[in-house]
């Protein structure tokens, strides 16, 4: 059976009943889950409120429902970590536009980045900045989607979740232990995107005038400086598009035949460089991670 069939016989199997629509909440039985894409009460029924979210259309399994399914089948949870770990800081946002108008602009993307750590570290990788990391080697990701393995990720971030849920009466907030949590992997990709970020910057200068996340804008004769500093991370990278265009504002450019729908003016600096000694250590054992997948 593959992966995504056996992670909707989970979904079934963990909900008797499934609805495809969004109930009045007083219809809900007492105990209702309410999420984005699915409104659930474990052993009784499951409503599928976007059912865009679903990996097969007309069936009940999410992409997070199928992340959640990776996760249980290939680790014990929950993962044993200390707590200071949960306390420490995450590094900025890789986020700024510098609002300009240029001939030849290039958009450099970093591919995949969210499966990118995922192949180099594992979903339970160790991680503490200038400390350690475990790059005993990855999992395979096997058919997880672009948004699972995203969400495989994403939902590591906080010990704690906070649910929504239908008490019979009033919507309430319930704080729960996170279960998938691995505030090291979350850490790790923020790290790594900061430090990547931060050599864009020293080696190019003002002439990186947008980047957002995993994506940079700048001038079309200098892009292949950021795929080289790309893989220098270990990290694989692509010029996803060319051409005279403009940068007004966060989300909101232009290149070439292709736009945001965003269009407006907002300007935004740069956040502070990672240390240079911070990205010493961690750029080759990136790269080491890199070089034995590739092995």
């Amino acid at each position: 059976m593959s992966l995504i069939d056996a992670c909707i016989a989970d979904v079934h199997r963990r909900y008797p009943r499934i609805e495809w629509h969004r109930p009045d909440l007083h219809d809900l039985p007492p105990g209702t889950i309410l999420g984005g894409a699915t409104w659930s009460r474990p052993g009784v029924v499951r409503y599928i409120v976007n059912p865009a979210m679903c990996v097969v259309p007309g069936e009940p399994a999410t992409h997070i429902d199928l992340a959640r399914y990776w996760i249980r089948l290939h680790y014990h949870l929950p993962l044993r970590r200390r707590r200071v770990e949960d306390e420490l800081d995450w590094a900025p946002q890789v986020l700024w536009a510098s609002p300009c108008q240029y001939h030849a602009l290039a958009y450099v993307d970093l591919v995949s980045t969210y499966r990118r750590v995922l192949d180099l570290v594992g979903w339970d990788a160790e991680y503490w900045r200038l400390r350690y990391l475990s790059v005993a080697g990855a999992t395979e990701l096997g058919e997880l989607s672009k948004l699972a393995y995203s969400a495989a990720v994403a939902i590591a971030a906080r010990p704690w979740s906070t649910l929504r849920v239908w008490d019979g009466q009033r919507l309430t907030s319930r704080r729960v232990r996170n279960v998938y949590a691995n505030t090291s992997l979350y850490r790790l990709m923020r790290d790594a995107l900061w430090g990547i970020a931060s050599d864009v910057r020293d080696a190019l200068g003002d002439q990186v005038p947008y980047a957002n996340t995993d994506g940079y804008i700048v001038p079309s004769v200098l892009s292949g400086e950021v795929l080289e500093i790309a893989r220098a991370w270990g990290f694989v990278a692509r010029v996803k598009c060319e051409g005279a265009g403009e940068i007004r504002g966060v989300a909101s450019w232009r290149i070439g035949e292709r736009a945001t729908r965003r269009d407006t003016l907002q300007p935004r600096l740069p956040p502070p460089l990672m240390p240079p000694a911070e990205r010493e250590w961690l750029r080759p054992r990136l790269a080491e991670a890199a070089a034995r997948r590739a092995a």
